[in-house]
């Protein structure tokens, strides 16, 4: 961790130091693989607002069981959003962070899309939502930057790009996991201490 954590500085940190004696807000948007608790104490050290995907696990899932039952009624032909917004720790975090969910039932499929992003933001989940889907491709830029950095000393990039490859291994295993999830959670089972019930819910059908 304490390399990976060196390479996140040397890249991020001439980017801070640039803008910090700057009189405005800044923000922080990044996907899963950004999701490093160095990564959050470091960005709320320097006073950054930030929201970063978060990879799913067992624990966010239950959390959010309630939005992971087939909407009833009649199927439709538009996409159904809903939003969570809980606070929730893991063992590795120094404090619990508040955590927007966001799942999206399309028609013709059986299970949900379902995302999660760790945020310091305080608008509401659905904005929060938003605010992230506007990274564009800045996240792919800099993991491409920390990719060149001293490849020919340093062999933690290529680490990293590994622990990367395995994120996304376990994404695309937990989607087998839903019907399990999902019996779970009509069976009135669930329930985990490390996360608490989701404090609000937002629902659209835009």
């Amino acid at each position: 961790m304490a390399g990976e954590f060196w390479l996140w500085r040397d890249v991020l940190g001439p980017v801070v130091a640039r803008y910090k004696e700057r009189d405005l807000r800044r923000y922080f948007r990044g996907d899963a693989a950004f999701a490093s608790p160095d990564i959050y104490e470091f960005l709320e050290d320097e006073g950054f607002l930030y929201a970063i995907r978060l990879p799913k696990n067992q624990v966010l899932l239950e959390s959010i069981c309630h939005l992971l039952t087939r909407p009833v009624g009649r199927p439709r032909i538009h996409v159904r959003r809903y939003y969570a917004s809980f606070s929730y720790r893991t063992k590795r975090w120094d404090k619990a962070r508040r955590v927007v969910a966001k799942v999206e039932w399309h028609p013709g499929e059986l299970f949900p899309h379902v995302g999660f992003i760790v945020t310091n933001l305080s608008r509401s989940a659905e904005r929060v939502t938003l605010f992230y889907s506007q990274r564009g491709n800045a996240p792919a830029d800099l993991r491409g930057l920390i990719a060149l950095a001293d490849l020919d000393h340093d062999p933690a990039p290529w680490q990293f790009r590994l622990q990367i490859q395995a994120n996304q291994s376990r994404h695309a295993s937990t989607e087998s996991r839903f019907s399990k999830l999902r019996s779970l959670c009509e069976g009135g089972q669930s329930h985990h201490p490390t996360a608490s019930a989701p404090r609000s819910t937002a629902r659209s059908r835009h």
